[in-house]
């Protein structure tokens, strides 16, 4: 994806927000990834990493990817890599944006991006199926929004 604040400050006030979409389009680039890459790209989800339940089973998986040893999954690693992580999604965004308020996605916002993602979600979803390193079978439904779009 282009970088349009690469352009200058008229360009990138005009072209931030498509950049922002086009960056949610993950497809197009782990095609190309896994090309170069076929076996040693690992994709984990944001929110396997935020969520409390699911957070130490993806560090895990993170760990034992890079071929890091047992000793390093340890629960002091554990607990090291986990303070190092927002506690929730809602902390990230303080993080990022800690003096501006949001307000809740219109439905109809939320429909045109589930309609808009979902064709690429789902490409994404079979290219990891089929490389097989970040997922596989029913495992790999997580990258479509299901619960995200089934709200909408």
């Amino acid at each position: 994806a282009i970088h349009f604040e690469q352009l200058g400050p008229e360009p990138a006030a005009v072209f931030f927000h498509a950049d922002q979409i086009i960056r949610g389009m993950y497809a197009p680039f782990v095609e190309d990834w896994l090309r170069a890459m076929a076996g040693a790209l690992l994709c984990l989800r944001t929110e396997d990493l935020l969520e409390p339940a699911t957070r130490r089973a993806a560090l895990r998986r993170a760990w034992r990817h890079l071929g890091l040893g047992v000793a390093s999954v340890d629960a002091t690693g554990l607990a090291t890599a986990e303070a190092k992580l927002p506690a929730t999604r809602e902390e990230l965004g303080r993080r990022r944006e800690p003096t501006e308020a949001r307000e809740p996605l219109l439905a109809a916002t939320r429909a045109e991006l589930c309609a808009l993602y979902a064709p690429l979600n789902r490409q994404l979803r079979d290219l990891l199926a089929a490389d097989r390193t970040s997922c596989e079978g029913v495992g790999c439904d997580g990258f479509l929004w299901s619960e995200d779009c089934t709200a909408a």
